[in-house]
């Protein structure tokens, strides 16, 4: 499982509590905060940690990502 802060469009991809833990940017205490809450609670961190490799390996893959670039090109692309 990953904690990462809430900013840079993470959350366009990571779902708190869902893929990951997200935490406000540069609070350093919410951060450690998470960690410990992943260190201490095997059962989270056994789901998050499956729920986010589901998600890199079904939503981020290569041909994935390049699919999602190539729409954005075309739609700003004139037919």
């Amino acid at each position: 499982p990953v904690v990462c802060a809430s900013d840079g469009g993470i959350t366009d991809v990571l779902r708190h509590d869902v893929h990951g833990l997200t935490v406000p940017p540069r609070d350093v205490e919410a951060a450690a905060g998470a960690i410990e809450r992943l260190l201490t609670d095997d059962a989270l961190r056994a789901r998050l940690g499956g729920a986010g490799r589901t998600l890199i390996d079904t939503q981020l893959t290569w041909d994935r990502v390049a699919e999602r670039y190539l729409d954005v090109l075309r739609a700003a692309l004139p037919a």
